[in-house]
């Protein structure tokens, strides 16, 4: 092809990213989630206040209390997919925002739980609240692969401290301190 030619590829291409930018309008337009934005990640609510994550952009993992001797490792991405590797086996699914490994020996036996939707194809689409009512309190985003499997991170709003903080405070809800 060329120059101003468009190939077979570069049309699906663009209807892809015209689906993709159609979906995040209308989670935008119902009021909330968390996107990708020239290049910034924004979260917004439903009462259409904004936080920009951009900081915290790409994945986390950060270690939270299982139920019983082991840890999980949750890992999540506010904005996009996760872009590491997921570890198959003992996870049989790809494109998710979140899910929880099991941090067991031997690691054979370890579990993984999916808990966040595909940022393409949104089953539930993520929640984003003030804390407490209030935003100048933070942010809480909760993923969501069903109905009973959610994961909330909560970034609080501190003027003072800087870099990321991460306290357990159960299993499937982390603080984390901005």
């Amino acid at each position: 092809a060329g120059d101003g030619e468009l190939t077979a590829v570069g049309v699906m291409y663009q209807l892809g990213a015209a689906v993709l930018s159609l979906v995040q309008l209308w989670a935008l337009a119902n009021g909330e989630g968390c996107f990708l934005r020239a290049g910034l990640c924004i979260c917004e609510d439903s009462d259409g206040d904004t936080w920009d994550l951009t900081p915290l952009r790409g994945d986390h993992v950060v270690s939270g209390p299982g139920p019983s001797i082991w840890d999980y490792d949750y890992t999540f991405n506010f904005c996009d997919n996760i872009a590491t590797q997921i570890p198959t086996p003992p996870c049989t699914f790809s494109n998710t925002m979140a899910y929880r490994l099991e941090d067991y020996q031997p690691a054979s036996s370890a579990t993984c739980l999916n808990m966040g939707s595909d940022v393409a194809n949104p089953s539930i689409p993520q929640e984003v609240n003030k804390i407490d009512g209030d935003a100048s309190n933070g942010v809480s985003i909760k993923f969501s692969f069903s109905a009973t499997t959610s994961l909330t991170v909560s970034l609080v709003c501190n003027e003072f401290d800087e870099g990321l903080v991460t306290t357990p405070a159960a299993p499937g809800y982390l603080l984390a301190a901005v």
